[in-house]
């Protein structure tokens, strides 16, 4: 399965850092936001499996935020929206494996956002969409964007870039690409494959 990717929407602080050292450490992609138009624009890119956000950009109502990236998304790529611990809630920043009281564990709780995202990324896999790594294909409607541009793929190339998203980073041959994506029995030449892919190459290299 391709690498989850979590958006942390606060201001730059040492809670901020140790979130996304976590996060990373548990194989997620982090981007970070520090503004809410920001993190709009970022969501939309980067299409997030989950959203974290901390009072100090969203407020006391996160609503706003929420709203504008799912009005902005595909419903079958919304992320799951966490809100972040406040920093006094956290025994200790610089140690995120300490806790005290009722004090919150950074450790699980970077864990649980990383097997969150894991499993969204997994649940958005379905039979007609799929979004890995800022790129976003629906299959029904034949079209396919990475950071949000718009890709102009012919079927083949369509099939070929459907086909190792869904591939979970395994390895696949050109004899399998070229049975599994060929257009037609007659077009199922295995080096028009390479021909192929290097034409991907070009149109996802932005």
């Amino acid at each position: 399965m391709q690498r989850s990717t979590v958006l942390i929407v606060a201001s730059e602080s040492p809670l901020r850092d140790a979130l996304e050292s976590g996060l990373q450490r548990a194989g997620c992609i982090v981007i970070t936001a520090d503004a809410a138009d920001l993190a709009v624009q970022r969501a939309i890119v980067y299409l997030p499996e989950v959203v974290v956000l901390s009072a100090d950009v969203a407020g006391t109502d996160s609503g706003p935020i929420c709203g504008a990236i799912r009005s902005r998304i595909d419903a079958s790529s919304t992320p799951v929206f966490v809100m972040a611990p406040d920093a006094e809630d956290v025994e200790s920043v610089a140690d995120p494996g300490a806790v005290h009281g009722r004090l919150v564990d950074l450790t699980r709780f970077t864990q649980g956002l990383a097997a969150l995202a894991s499993s969204t990324n997994e649940s958005q896999m379905t039979a007609s969409h799929v979004h890995v790594q800022g790129l976003h294909m629906d299959r029904e409607a034949f079209r396919a964007s990475i950071l949000g541009h718009e890709l102009q793929l012919t079927l083949t190339e369509f099939n070929i870039l459907w086909r190792l998203a869904r591939s979970g980073g395994a390895v696949l041959t050109r004899q399998k690409l070229c049975d599994e994506c060929s257009e037609d029995d007659e077009g199922r030449q295995c080096r028009s494959v390479d021909v192929h892919v290097r034409s991907l190459r070009k149109k996802v290299r932005l």
